[in-house]
């Protein structure tokens, strides 16, 4: 592991990587990040498990519709603009 002197363990480290293991890793945290990215614009609308608390329960149902019409190319940049001006 890459840090595993930092630990200041007398072994070497018991588990190794390969390149390609860690370029395919790296390669799931981007689209993970994407993912989590995702939620970020309505966070205040919709939590990241897909809970919305009453009050904003009309708001979540319209941005998923929103989303299906779009088939899932949903403009967050432009989202979060109109919120802001709102």
């Amino acid at each position: 592991m890459r840090y595993w002197n930092d630990l200041g363990m007398d072994e070497k480290c018991p588990i190794h990587f390969t390149e390609d293991d860690i370029a395919n890793h790296l390669e799931d945290v981007k689209g993970h990040n994407e993912f989590e990215d995702f939620w970020d614009p309505v966070a205040h609308i919709v939590d990241r498990d897909g809970w919305t608390q009453n009050e904003n329960y009309q708001a979540a149902v319209a941005f998923f519709k929103e989303i299906k019409k779009e088939d899932f190319d949903f403009d967050f940049e432009a989202y979060k603009r109109e919120k802001a001006e709102l």
